[in-house]
């Protein structure tokens, strides 16, 4: 149980948003959501840790696709 949190966090950390749709998944978060009440330090503290690192790629995608600009796909009239 405690390597499980360290690997999706590296892998988020190695791959960045190509991987999020692998572990931003039912299960994958109720695993997380167990580490993080868990009474074992080291999984409580690695939980916490995934959960922030899967956190901030899918504030990072939706702060991306909130600042394209409404006509982004035409060009600029020049």
């Amino acid at each position: 149980m405690q390597l499980l949190p360290s690997l999706f966090s590296d892998l988020c950390l190695a791959f960045g948003s190509s991987i999020l749709s692998l572990v931003d998944v039912e299960p994958i978060a109720e695993l997380l959501t167990q580490g993080r009440r868990s009474k074992v330090a080291k999984t409580k503290t690695l939980s916490q840790w995934a959960t922030k690192e899967i956190r901030k790629l899918k504030n990072a995608i939706n702060n991306v696709s909130s600042n394209t600009p409404a006509g982004s796909g035409t060009q600029p009239a020049w």
